[in-house]
């Protein structure tokens, strides 16, 4: 209608996001056997497109889903201009992540 041309160079080359096996049970482990105050649960595979998953090309890995939903329910994806976050969620992930790390470098 208004004549317009694109051209789109797409290439498909976003690495899979792999959580290694021993390395996610440790993370498990690890926050199972704190007093912190969530829960932990081991999840089937899922097929995110992540950029995680490009440090998780170079060093044993797990991705955490830190539970973000919004409390008022209303629930879109990422990126969607209405997206919200459950700010409670950021120090959840905190603590999280917080706890692994000293866990590890304390062995």
């Amino acid at each position: 209608m208004f004549d317009v041309e694109c051209e789109l160079d797409y290439q498909d080359d976003y690495p899979a996001l792999y959580n290694d096996p021993e390395f996610t049970q440790y993370v498990a482990d690890t926050l199972q056997s704190t007093d912190l105050d969530f829960d932990v649960a081991l999840t089937e595979p899922q097929p995110p497109l992540e950029d995680f998953a490009y440090y998780a090309k170079e060093r044993p890995s797990s991705f955490i889903y830190a539970g973000a939903s919004p409390e008022d329910g209303h629930i879109y994806p990422h990126h969607h201009p209405k997206f919200n976050i459950n700010e409670k969620s950021l120090l959840i992930a905190a603590q999280a992540v917080g706890t692994v790390v000293i866990d590890y470098l304390n062995q």
